[in-house]
């Protein structure tokens, strides 16, 4: 039986999340306006807005699994998506589009792709969903347990053949590749959790939604080795050490084109 924990709580304490390191990898500065220096966005990305709208309907298609045992109704799938969709659109802080038009296309890709998920996808056992988690970090250099907790939530945890396996649901434009996998750090993260939400031993899978002209979905099993595991403690670890330590560079990449913080770290001297 899983620990009923509640992430709202779990985040009222000092914590980091996968999201934020991986910010910090990607561009330090970025860190430092989105997390430390509370820089007010130009924008927000449209991919991250689509992703957590899909994230939402694909919540809503297993909890009802686990309750009811069932698949929804497409329709109510889709209106899942539309409703937390319109939400987004209506907040202040607006979505970047090149074109007038892409509003209704954004919605559109989102439909496409649900009712190619409800037409494919199978009924497991469910036993959570968005399963909250709390990892202490300890350098596996210097045996420091470092103060801020690794928080974050589960998407997917189901009854597997041989045993739990936790799927995390993703947005792609293409498929991934054997090597993109392998340089994923979210799975090491997971098998983590796991021990600590007490489940032992899980497999771990990527469940990614293609969105391609004819959408199409990708199942992807991950192993992650105990080496893999420790190297993105260390690396973990090395962000929070420079994190409190005030590093914080511009790494300027193909991230900038759509960085809702761009402006601010131009207009830095």
């Amino acid at each position: 039986m899983l620990e009923a924990l509640k992430l709202s709580e779990l985040r009222e304490e000092l914590h980091v999340s996968y999201s934020q390191i991986r910010t910090y990898l990607m561009c330090p500065m970025k860190y430092y306006h989105q997390y430390v220096a509370g820089t007010e966005a130009s924008h927000r990305p449209t991919a991250l807005v689509f992703g957590s709208a899909i994230h939402h309907a694909l919540a809503h298609y297993y909890r009802n699994l686990q309750v009811a045992g069932e698949k929804i109704q497409e329709g109510d799938l889709l209106e899942m998506y539309t409703d937390y969709l319109d939400e987004e659109l209506d907040r202040p802080i607006p979505l970047l589009f090149d074109d007038p038009d892409d509003e209704g296309k954004l919605k559109d890709k989102g439909v496409a792709l649900l009712q190619m998920f409800h037409e494919k996808a199978d009924c497991p056992t469910v036993l959570a969903v968005e399963q909250p988690f709390a990892i202490e970090l300890v350098d596996p250099t210097t045996c420091e347990v470092m103060e801020p907790k690794l928080v974050g939530a589960i998407d997917l945890i189901i009854e597997g053949s041989k045993r739990p396996e936790i799927v995390e649901h993703k947005t792609t434009s293409k498929r991934y590749s054997r090597w993109q996998l392998d340089l994923e750090m979210q799975p090491s993260v997971y098998k983590l959790a796991a021990q600590e939400l007490g489940l032992g031993e899980t497999d771990v899978r990527y469940q990614l939604l293609v969105k391609t002209k004819s959408p199409s979905l990708q199942q992807c099993s991950i192993k992650r080795s105990s080496q893999q595991i420790q190297e993105m403690t260390e690396t973990f670890c090395q962000v929070l050490s420079a994190i409190e330590a005030g590093h914080f560079y511009r790494n300027r990449s193909w991230a900038c084109q759509d960085c809702p913080f761009r402006h601010a770290c131009d207009g830095c001297s």
